[in-house]
C-alpha cells in the first residue's frame, strides 16, 4: 500500500486539474476517509475551468469526509498540499545531467576529489606516515607516488588530529622539509581534551578551515578517534560520514579518512591480506567511501619483519578499475629517529617457503657450478641421491630450471653430459 501523503497528493493534483499517470482505482487508497476522498471527485469530469473545477471538487470532498472520523483534519490536510507542477515530480537523469559535476581526481585512480576515500590498516603498519607523506608531496608540488604528476601543486593540506600528536607531526615534517606553513592541524580544544567531530562545534570549526584555506586534501586521522561513542554507532557514523562527503562535494576537496581493521585472530601481525569486511566499525564507513585502500606489511623472507615492505593497493572503487598496487618502503632517515617513505612501482612479493623441488634445484645448479664440466646424469642422479634427492625429484629440478640446464651431446648421446647453460 502507497504512504498517506502519496495517496493525499495524488487527490490534491487531481483537484488542481493535473493528469494522473496511471489514474489511480480505488484500492490504490486506504479505506476509510482516504478512499472516500477520492471516490467523491473521481467521477467529476474536467471543465476547463480550474477555479470552478476546484470548487466543485472541494463541495463534493467535504461532503464526503463529514460522516468519518476526523475528516475534517484530514480535509484540512489535503488543502494544505501544494499540487504538483510537472506532470512527473521524479526528475529523470536526463534533466539533472546538467547540473551535475563530472567526477574529478587529485591522484587518479587513487583519490578522488568531492568523495571521501578509505586507508584501512592494522596499527603499527604506517598509515599515518603515508597519509602525512601524501600531504607533503602536494604542498611540495612533488609527482604521485605512481609518478604521475601533482594536479594541485603548493595546496594547503589540513589534517584532522584525532590521535593528538601534533609534535610527531612536527618532528615528520622537520625531517622531512615540509613546508609547515601549508600544513593546518585540527586539534582538540584544552578544555574538550578530545576530539569530537560528530558535535557541531568542530564541524563548523573544520568547515571554517576547509572554507578559507581551500585545501587539496583534508586527512582525517583517524576516523574512530573522532567520534565520541565510536564506530559502532551506526547513526553517529552515517552522520559524521554524510559531513564529511558534503564537506568534501560542497569545497571540491579530497578528504582521506584513515580507519583501523578489526582484530585478528592473533596471527599474521601486519602481514595479513587487506579485505572491505576486515574494516572496523559499521558497515556504512566502507560503503559511503567511493574509493577504498589497504596498507599491509609484505613478509618477503623466512621471518616476519615488522620494518619490512608495505603493499599499498586499492581495495574498493566505485569509480575506475584498480590500479596495480605500490611497495611502500619506510626507510630509515639519519639519527634513526624518522623514516621518509619511498614507493615501489611494484609491489613487494610475499615470500614462498622452498619446495622439495626448489631444494634440489639449487642444490643441481650448485652442483654443476662446482663441476665446471658436463656430468653425466647416471653421476648427477647418484650424487643427488647421497644428497636425499630422488631419481624423479632431481629431473623434475632440471625440468623446473628450463634452459639453465642444458646436455652436451643431445639427450640420446651415450657420453652426453648436464651442463650449465653458456658453459663451454
Amino acid at each position: 500500500m502507497r504512504t498517506l501523503q502519496t495517496q493525499l497528493q495524488d487527490i490534491a493534483d487531481f483537484i488542481a486539474g493535473l493528469e494522473l499517470e496511471p489514474l489511480p482505482e480505488a484500492t490504490d487508497f486506504t479505506e476509510g476517509g482516504p478512499r472516500a476522498a477520492w471516490l467523491a471527485i473521481r467521477h467529476l469530469a474536467w471543465t476547463g475551468d480550474p477555479a470552478g473545477y476546484a470548487q466543485r471538487c472541494w463541495a463534493e470532498l467535504q461532503m464526503a469526509l463529514a460522516g468519518y472520523p476526523g475528516g475534517r483534519a484530514l480535509y484540512e490536510r489535503i488543502q494544505r498540499i501544494i499540487p504538483n507542477t510537472v506532470d512527473w515530480p521524479f526528475p529523470s537523469l536526463a534533466e539533472i545531467a546538467g547540473d551535475l559535476t563530472p567526477v574529478s581526481w587529485l591522484w587518479q585512480p587513487w583519490l578522488p576529489l568531492g568523495m571521501l576515500t578509505l586507508l584501512a590498516a592494522k596499527p603499527g603498519t604506517g598509515k599515518s606516515l603515508l597519509a602525512l607523506d601524501l600531504g607533503r608531496r602536494i604542498i611540495a608540488g612533488e609527482a604521485w607516488p605512481d609518478g604521475s604528476p601533482q594536479t594541485r601543486p603548493g595546496a594547503n593540506v589540513i589534517y584532522v588530529d584525532g590521535e593528538g600528536i601534533p609534535q610527531v607531526h612536527n618532528d615528520r615534517a622537520l625531517a622531512w622539509d615540509l613546508d609547515r606553513e601549508k600544513l593546518f592541524l585540527l586539534l582538540a580544544s584544552e578544555e574538550d581534551m578530545l576530539l569530537d567531530l560528530s558535535t557541531p562545534k568542530y564541524q563548523e570549526l573544520l568547515s571554517q578551515m576547509v572554507y578559507r584555506l581551500r585545501p587539496a586534501l583534508v586527512i582525517v586521522d583517524s576516523l574512530g578517534a573522532v567520534l565520541g561513542r565510536g564506530e559502532n554507532a551506526v547513526e553517529d557514523v552515517r552522520a559524521l560520514l554524510a559531513y564529511f562527503a558534503g564537506l568534501a562535494q560542497h569545497e571540491a576537496c579530497a578528504v582521506l579518512l584513515i580507519h583501523h581493521l578489526r582484530k585478528s585472530n592473533g596471527q599474521g601481525g601486519l602481514l595479513d591480506a587487506v579485505d572491505p569486511d576486515q574494516v572496523r566499525g559499521s558497515g556504512h564507513i566502507t560503503a559511503m567511501s567511493r574509493v577504498a585502500w589497504g596498507l599491509t606489511g609484505v613478509q618477503v623472507g623466512p621471518k616476519p619483519d615488522p620494518n619490512g615492505p608495505r603493499k599499498l593497493a586499492v581495495i574498493k572503487s566505485n569509480l575506475s578499475r584498480h590500479p596495480e598496487a605500490l611497495g611502500v618502503v619506510l626507510e630509515p632517515l639519519a639519527g634513526g629517529e624518522n623514516v621518509r617513505v619511498v614507493y615501489d612501482p611494484e609491489a613487494p612479493r610475499a615470500y614462498e617457503a622452498p619446495t622439495e623441488r626448489d631444494e634440489a634445484a639449487e642444490w643441481l645448479v650448485g652442483f654443476l657450478e662446482e663441476a665446471g664440466e658436463p656430468v653425466a646424469p647416471k653421476e648427477i642422479v647418484a650424487a643427488g641421491q647421497a644428497a636425499g634427492f630422488s631419481r624423479a625429484m632431481i629431473y623434475r629440478a632440471r625440468e623446473s630450471l628450463g634452459g639453465q640446464v642444458v646436455t652436451s651431446r643431445g639427450r640420446q648421446h651415450p657420453r652426453t653430459g648436464w651442463r650449465l647453460a653458456g658453459e663451454e
